[in-house]
């Protein structure tokens, strides 16, 4: 079992069933990121997929589902989808709602399936380090086919700032590896050479600067 899979359906076992952040890794030196990063985390996804009342949000690679809980209002709809069993009987068992649906689905099985045809926004966050360049470019080719207006891949490790990230170790870290428990590392760039392949405006931007780690990563909205 290669680390991705392993961090996001094994290990998440590890802690209680209640203990949202460890089991996705949303942590600070192991400890779950506190509530002022969460609200930076939530306004920044809100601010940047502008997600309007009755909005049908589609997020792929949802965890959990604690996010994804967060930045809905009542009126909207939404179908969150994780290849982890586990944390989506988290998420089920949590945050399911009669307007908020959790799926066990691998982004593989997800481009075989017409879920997009109904939303209207699309989250991909803090997961697409985890997709190999293909299948993330297939991804997005996808949802932009059905019905998505606006997507944004958030938490995008900058592979420009790898250096900064790993010091002297760089030189025996390998960035390109989605199976590793980092995943891949991607420029701007790259992002703008998928954009133009698929016809599609992108806009780039960072966390605040009182975000744990703002230097290091990125976040790209992609739309018609």
């Amino acid at each position: 079992m290669d680390s991705s899979i392993y961090d996001y359906t094994e290990r998440p076992k590890q802690f209680s069933r209640k203990d949202f952040w460890r089991q996705v890794r949303r942590t600070i030196n192991g400890e779950p990121i506190g509530e002022d990063q969460l609200f930076l985390i939530e306004n920044q996804i809100k601010s940047k997929l502008k997600i309007k009342q009755h909005d049908n949000v589609l997020d792929v690679g949802c965890g959990n589902g604690a996010l994804l809980s967060r930045i809905l209002s009542k009126t909207n709809v939404a179908t969150g989808i994780d290849r982890s069993e586990y944390l989506i009987e988290i998420a089920n068992e949590n945050f399911a709602t009669e307007n908020i649906n959790f799926i066990c689905l691998s982004v593989v099985e997800l481009l075989k399936t017409q879920l997009n045809m109904q939303s209207s926004k699309c989250l991909i966050y803090g997961v697409s380090s985890f997709l190999e360049d293909d299948l993330l470019s297939e991804l997005i080719r996808w949802a932009f086919y059905g019905k998505i207006e606006k997507m944004l891949i958030g938490n995008v490790r900058n592979r420009n700032k790898a250096g900064h990230f790993f010091s002297e170790k760089h030189e025996n870290v390998t960035l390109d590896d989605a199976t590793s428990s980092m995943g891949k590392w991607r420029t701007k760039k790259w992002f703008s050479c998928i954009a133009r392949q698929h016809s599609l405006r992108q806009t780039f931007s960072s966390m605040p600067s009182n975000f744990y780690a703002n230097e290091y990563y990125f976040d790209v909205v992609l739309e018609n």
